[in-house]
């Protein structure tokens, strides 16, 4: 599925959350779209799959995330530090609140939405 958004120009992500009594809720499923198609990542099943294949998948997802040649549009930027988090990628450690060079260029579409 990575694979197929490889050559995407614009990527919206979309994030949801596990419901949890505390301040840190998982991602658990993980949607990238583009103007063709749309993959959703079910990351819980990722993480448990028997295969060998997640390191694969998450550096896969972490290439899409880091492209510089595709602009990434999210919703609250605490959705990227999740499924950073999530994914178990390297940038996880490095990417500080309202730091987002290592994703790239990225649109957080909050301030549009509040404006509405």
């Amino acid at each position: 599925a990575a694979e197929r958004l490889s050559d995407a120009r614009v990527l919206a992500i979309g994030v949801w959350k596990e419901e949890a009594p505390f301040w840190h809720a998982p991602a658990s499923l993980l949607a990238f779209c583009t103007e063709h198609r749309l993959e959703l990542f079910d990351l819980p099943a990722l993480r448990c799959d028997e295969s060998g294949e997640w390191p694969e998948a998450a550096n896969q997802l972490r290439a899409l995330l880091s492209n510089p040649e595709t602009l990434k549009l999210f919703y609250q930027a605490d959705a990227v530090h999740s499924v950073a988090y999530a994914l178990g990628l390297g940038i996880a450690s490095t990417l500080r609140r309202d730091a987002f060079a290592p994703l790239g260029p990225s649109i957080d579409a909050r301030g549009f939405m509040a404006d509405l």
